[in-house]
This record gives structure tokens, C-alpha cells and sequence, in this order.
């Protein structure tokens, strides 16, 4: 990493017609499907992100412009035109996953090819991790590591002549062409970070679509997606939330999260919501005052939390949950072997509190999801095995069983180095497949694991005919749409399987 002295500080740009006069933005989430249409991975993005990056600027530029062509589904062609219709001084892309990688180039190439004096700015996940693989693209003039709110809206007037360049989060490019990449930045007080200013799009369009089909739909039309937090202490190897976005959890309060819902409800009569957080109730006492005031408050919402970690949930949480509105919780377990837990995957749970507590939440009439993860590096295939036995015994109503993928930064990384489980050559997150398994292993072959996982997702969610009426209703649809996901995810498992076992 190059250091930055006084003397490199000052920002090359080959067009610089923009500078101190940035009066256009326009902020964009690319269209996935430009590189692939996957059922597991293409999905609508929230678009609080780029509204709160509105927010930031919205007093130091003169026109601010959101394009979503992931949620409307743009051509390259209807994009290219959208770009040459706003005409921006800058355009900010937002990038989540290094799997998606390629459409930032994409995008590059159509905004630079329209005007090359447009000044870009990349952003998100797939940034914050591969900067230096992002620069390597000369159509980048600056990408953001980490959380990028203050460090987009001090950029911004930078550019425009009214302060400072950043000093931290920012990657660009000095006099001598030489890449600095300043350190990775976090909010430190989220509480200060400016609401989503929906104003910028047409949100309603948004509260009546979900992002996904499964069992994250929300629970009712309209609704909304929040983040009550961000960062997760918990560490686990396989997950990159600990580069990206902290260990420390970082809260808002409960006051400034139930003023958000009560905003939602009002101006947007939202009748459900989805929280979002890497680990939104890790904090019971805080918990219990959401909770709370949302019955007190009578906001009348029912909801669900796409990842809960379960020692931090007791009866009288699940009570209130219940009470408040929730139907449904999602809860990470990761496997169902305690070796693999305590010396994989070190996460901090005791796998004989787990059934206890799945009891709880049955109790108070929450439907209960969990996550699990199947050929990570040093598993035995009898202790896979035990993760799909403790998954059916413990009576959970949906189980996801995820194939094990291994990210530069993590633990796991480091783990499956050490036990020569991958080929650090050729293992690369741009083509990661969900479905297929590319772990080493003595004891098992990666397209095992893949047919195994999901004849046992489709075994153990689907043939108590009880069971699937249940997961249908919690996804909103119909039966038949229930057997449509089951057969296009074994059609799609073989379609990816063919090369590999040359059938």
C-alpha cells in the first residue's frame, strides 16, 4: 500500500473540464443480469443506500439523479441512454459482490464511452475488499473503501472547491499516475448518518415489489426494508462482515429506529418490514425497547429479521417479537457438529440450546428459518451428515443449506490454505457458483457436496405435505410456485454439475 505524503495528495485526472464544477450526480446500481440471471443471487438491492448517499450531497450539487436498472431491469442500451439523456458531472456506482464484479466494467465502459470527463466513483462491498483489482480499470477515477457517506460527500465538495480531499477511505490516482489507497473507513456513530431521502425515487414502486422470492419476501404489501445496525462481533471464519464492516456493533437507537418506521408508516403506509442487519438484535436491552415501543407506539407491522443470532434471545424477547408483529425469524446455526463449530467455524453456540429455543419461538407462533453451511475445509462427510440429521431433528419449519465458499480476507481463507482444501491459483471469487462446491477434501469430491445439499434441502423442507403448505404460505405463493422453485433448483444444480462429471 503506498503512503500518502503532502506531495501526492493532489488528485490526477486525465479530463479535469469537471472540476469545481460538479453540478450533476447521478448514482447507480448496474444491472446484474447484464452478467447472469440467477435465482440465488439476482435479487433487487435496498435502495436506502443511494438514497441516504442523496442525502449526504444533496446541499452541495444543483441535480442528483438515482438509476436503479437492477430493479427496472434496463438494457445496456436503455442505460446508455439514460446517461446520455441526465448528462452528469459524476456518477457514483455501487458494486455489492465481487461475483458481480464484471458489471462495474460494464457500466465504466458506457458512462466513459458516452463522455470521458465524467468523473466515476465506485463504491460497495466488492470495493471496500478488491480496490486494488478495481484501479486496475483506468476508467475509475476514485473508489471508496469501507462506509462511504462522509467520504462520497467530502469528495463531492472537494471536486466542487469547498473543502478538503477525504483523508481516509478513498482510492485514486496522484500526479504520477501512482494508485493511493488511503485506509478503509467506518461510521463511527451511525446515529448521525442522514436518513434515505426517498424523494429522489419513486419508492412506492419499491414497497409493493420484493426483492427476491423465497422465504425473505416480506410479509406484507407494502413494506420496507432497515438497518438498525451495523458490524457483528460474533467472527465468524467463513464471513466477511468483520472487513467490511467491523467487529464492533455499531447501534442506532431504538428512538431513531421506531421515528424511521413511524416516517415509513405514515408517508408510505407500509403495512410490513424486513430488517436487514448482519445481527439487528444483538443488544437485548436495546432490543426490548424496540420492541416495546413498536407495540406501544401500535404500529401495527409485521416483520421479520433475515439474521438473528440465538443466544442473544430469551422468552421474554420472543414474547415481545410476537407481540410486535413478528412471523418470522432467521436464525444461523451454520452446522450442526459442534468440532465443526467450535474449530471451523468459531462461532460461540452450544448446539443443545438450539432446540430449546427453536421450542420457544414455536410457543409464541414464530416460524422459524436457519442457516447452515456443508463442505467447509477439514469436514468429515459423517459430519455433514450430522448437520442434515440436526437440522430434521430439530424441528425447524425451512432449513437453507449453503455450499461453503471461501472469501480472501477471512479466517476461512486462511483455514482452507493450511489444509490445502483449495488451490490459492485458481480459486477466484469471480466465479463463484452457490451451488457447486470447489473445497478439496480426502474424504468427499465438491460435486457430492452439491448433490447432496440439494436432495437434502428438497427432502427435509418438502415431504411433509404439512410442512410445505406452511413454507408456501410464509413465502407468499402458491404450491405450485413452491414446486417450481424445487424443480428449477435441481435443473440448475445438474445444468452446472454436467461439465464437471462430463455427463
Amino acid at each position: 500500500m503506498t503512503k500518502i505524503n503532502f506531495d501526492e495528495k493532489e488528485v490526477y485526472l486525465k479530463e479535469k473540464k469537471k472540476i469545481n464544477n460538479i453540478k450533476k450526480v447521478v448514482l447507480v446500481y448496474p444491472n446484474q443480469r447484464w452478467f447472469k440471471e440467477d435465482m440465488h443471487t439476482t435479487w433487487n438491492l435496498n435502495p436506502s443506500t443511494l438514497c441516504i448517499l442523496a442525502s449526504m450531497i444533496k446541499n452541495h450539487v444543483e441535480e442528483i439523479k438515482i438509476i436503479d436498472a437492477q430493479f427496472d431491469n434496463l438494457t445496456q442500451e436503455e442505460f446508455k441512454k439514460q446517461i446520455e439523456e441526465e448528462k452528469p458531472d459524476l456518477v457514483g456506482i455501487s458494486i455489492l459482490t465481487t461475483e458481480y464484479s464484471i458489471i462495474a466494467d460494464i457500466t465504466l465502459d458506457i458512462v466513459k464511452g458516452f463522455d470521458s470527463s465524467i468523473i466515476t466513483v465506485l463504491g460497495g462491498v466488492h470495493c471496500t475488499l478488491h480496490f486494488d483489482d478495481v484501479m486496475k480499470n483506468d476508467k475509475v477515477d476514485f473508489c471508496i473503501r469501507g462506509e462511504g457517506e462522509y467520504v462520497f460527500q467530502g469528495l463531492v465538495k472537494y471536486l466542487n472547491s469547498q473543502g478538503e480531499l477525504p483523508e481516509e477511505g478513498l482510492v485514486y490516482r496522484n500526479n504520477l499516475n501512482e494508485v493511493i489507497a488511503q485506509e478503509a473507513t467506518l461510521v463511527k456513530d451511525v446515529n448521525k448518518i442522514a436518513i434515505p431521502d426517498y424523494s429522489f425515487i419513486d419508492f412506492e414502486k419499491y414497497t409493493m415489489k420484493s426483492p427476491r422470492e423465497g422465504i425473505e419476501a416480506p410479509p406484507a404489501l407494502p413494506y420496507a426494508r432497515i438497518q438498525t445496525s451495523r458490524g457483528c462481533p460474533i467472527g465468524c471464519t467463513f464471513c466477511l462482515v468483520e472487513s467490511i464492516s467491523g467487529k464492533k456493533l455499531r447501534k442506532r437507537s431504538a428512538e431513531s429506529i421506531i421515528e424511521e418506521l413511524e416516517y415509513l408508516v405514515k408517508n408510505y403506509k407500509i403495512k410490513s418490514v424486513v430488517f436487514e442487519d448482519d445481527n439487528p438484535f444483538g443488544d437485548k436491552v436495546r432490543t426490548k425497547r424496540i420492541l416495546k415501543a413498536m407495540i406501544d407506539k401500535k404500529l401495527n407491522l409485521k416483520w421479520k429479521a433475515t439474521a438473528v443470532f440465538l443466544p442473544a434471545i430469551d422468552e421474554e424477547i420472543l414474547d415481545l417479537m410476537a407481540q410486535s408483529g413478528c412471523i418470522m425469524l432467521n436464525i444461523a446455526i451454520e452446522s450442526g457438529n459442534q468440532r465443526v463449530l467450535n474449530e471451523v467455524i468459531h462461532k460461540p453456540l452450544k448446539l443443545t440450546s438450539v432446540a430449546p429455543k427453536v421450542a420457544l419461538a414455536h410457543k409464541y407462533g414464530l416460524f422459524v428459518v436457519a442457516n447452515f453451511i456443508v463442505g467447509l475445509p477439514s469436514e468429515t462427510w459423517e459430519e455433514m451428515r450430522e448437520t442434515f440429521r440436526f437440522a430434521e431433528e430439530t424441528k425447524i419449519d425451512y432449513v437453507k443449506f449453503f455450499i461453503a465458499n471461501v472469501f480472501s480476507g477471512t479466517k476461512l481463507y486462511d483455514y482452507a490454505m493450511q489444509h490445502n482444501a483449495i488451490d490459492k491459483e485458481t480459486y477466484s471469487e469471480l466465479n463463484i457458483n452457490w451451488r457447486f462446491s470447489r473445497i478439496k477434501s480426502d474424504e468427499w469430491e465438491p460435486e457430492e457436496v452439491s448433490i447432496l445439499r440439494a436432495y437434502e434441502w428438497d427432502r427435509i423442507n418438502f415431504t411433509d405435505p404439512k410442512k410445505r403448505e406452511k413454507t408456501a404460505k410464509m413465502m407468499g405463493i402458491s404450491q405450485e410456485e413452491l414446486n417450481k422453485i424445487r424443480r428449477e433448483t435441481r435443473k440448475a444444480l445438474h445444468k452446472d454439475l454436467y461439465p464437471v462429471m462430463n455427463l
